[in-house]
C-alpha cells in the first residue's frame, strides 16, 4: 500500500482491558502514508505501523505499547495520551538502517491519577537498534523520572532512545538527570535533523 491519506476520522477499538491486542489503525508496509486530524483510540497496541508514515495533529490514546511496529513514523503536533492505567507508550522494533518513531512538538498526556509511565520500552536482546525520539515535547507528570524501560541486558551503543528539551505543562525544562542509562539527551544539531520529516522518512517529504 502506498500514498494513502486518512484524515478527519475517529477510530475507536472497544476491546476491554486485557482482552487482546486491539489495534485501532493497523498500517503495515504502508509507504508514504499520511494520517491527519484523526482520533485513534484503544488500550493495548492502538497503532501498528510499518513503512513510512506521517501523522499530523492527531490524538492517539492507549496504554500498553500503544504505538508500535517496525517502520519509520513522524508524529507532528500530536497528543499521545495514556488512558486507564500506567504502561508504555512506544515499542519500536526497527533495525539500524534508518530511524523509528519520532515525536515533534507533541503533548504526552494521561488520564488523572496515572503515574510511572515510560516513553518507550524495548528488549535489547531482540531489538538492539530500536529508535524513538521526543523532540521539544511536553510531558505530563505521569512520565517516570527514569523515563524509559530497557530489558534483556545492558543497553548497547546501537540503542537510540533520544530526547531533546522535554518540558512540563508550564513550559519548564524537565530535569532529566534521573533518566536510565542507555537513553540520550541529544544535541541541538541532532534535534534539528529529527525535525526534518524527509530525514526521518528516508527522503520523503509528506504533503502539507
Amino acid at each position: 500500500m502506498s500514498d494513502l491519506i486518512i484524515e478527519n476520522l475517529t477510530i475507536h477499538n472497544l476491546t476491554p482491558q486485557g482482552g487482546s491486542q486491539a489495534e485501532a489503525l493497523r498500517l503495515q508496509d504502508c509507504d508514504r502514508c499520511v494520517v491527519r486530524d484523526a482520533e485513534l483510540l484503544s488500550l493495548q497496541d492502538t497503532l501498528l505501523w510499518s513503512g513510512r508514515l506521517y501523522a499530523d495533529n492527531c490524538t492517539i490514546a492507549g496504554n500498553v505499547d500503544f504505538v508500535w511496529g517496525t517502520g519509520a513514523a513522524y508524529f507532528n503536533r500530536c497528543e499521545i495520551k495514556t488512558v486507564g492505567r500506567s504502561g508504555y507508550i512506544v515499542q519500536a522494533r526497527n533495525g539500524d538502517a534508518g530511524y523509528g518513531y519520532v515525536f515533534v512538538d507533541s503533548r504526552i498526556t494521561s488520564d488523572a491519577g496515572i503515574t510511572g509511565n515510560t516513553l518507550a520500552r524495548i528488549d535489547v536482546s531482540q531489538y538492539p537498534s530500536s529508535h524513538v525520539a521526543y523532540i521539544n515535547c511536553t510531558l505530563g507528570s505521569h512520565i517516570s523520572r527514569a523515563g524509559w524501560t530497557i530489558t534483556g541486558g545492558s543497553p548497547p551503543r546501537t540503542l537510540r532512545f533520544w530526547e531533546y528539551q522535554s518540558r512540563d505543562a508550564d513550559g519548564r525544562l524537565i530535569d532529566t538527570s534521573g533518566r536510565i542509562a542507555g537513553s540520550t539527551q541529544i544535541s541541538a544539531e541532532q534535534a534539528a535533523m529529527m525535525r526534518d520529516p524527509a530525514i526521518v522518512l528516508g527522503g520523503w517529504t509528506p504533503p502539507r
